[in-house]
């Protein structure tokens, strides 16, 4: 049961990291398209502000759920650490 919680967390932890970084690299082009969008080197239309939209939920939902996963599977490593004897 302890190396279960242990490799579980690890699951997580690595699964919370991933996200970390898909949140990045969607606030990344965020960033850039709405850049774009506010020099008016794009249109501004209803496509590409619902597309910078949706970039910035994707970067929200990416950093909230990484962090939440990387501290569940944080927990879990360490309980699974502490219960190995």
């Amino acid at each position: 049961m302890r190396k279960g919680i242990l490799i579980f967390g690890i699951i997580l932890l690595i699964l919370g990291v991933l996200l970390l970084g898909f949140g990045g690299v969607a606030y990344s082009h965020y960033a850039y398209n709405s850049g774009q969008i506010a020099s008016g080197s794009a249109l501004n239309n209803a496509t590409n502000r619902a597309l910078v939209s949706s970039q910035f939920g994707d970067a929200i939902g990416g950093f909230i759920g990484g962090v939440i996963f990387f501290i569940i599977g944080l927990v879990l490593m360490i309980i699974g650490f502490k219960n190995k004897k």
